[in-house]
């Protein structure tokens, strides 16, 4: 089949190491349960972003940026 992949961008600026492994934790978490077959990077860089391969749906590419959306407003509040 074909491989899925999510690859995240993070600004590296005002992220702690804690807030960054908590909401790969979680993230993973969300999109495994959904997506089981997602190998999922996330890495800091100058700008965030979301890319995303494999995933043929609209409504597929919709769902999980609502859930990088979502837990990545948790964590921030935290």
């Amino acid at each position: 089949g074909v491989e899925m992949r999510l690859d995240i961008s993070i600004v590296k600026n005002g992220v702690s190491q804690e807030a960054l492994l908590a909401f790969e934790a979680e993230l993973y978490q969300q999109v495994i349960a959904v997506f089981p077959r997602t190998k999922i990077t996330i890495r800091l860089d100058t700008t965030s972003g979301v890319e995303m391969a494999g995933f043929t749906l609209e409504s597929d590419r919709e769902t999980l940026n609502i859930m990088v959306m979502n837990v990545w407003q948790q964590d921030e509040s935290v």
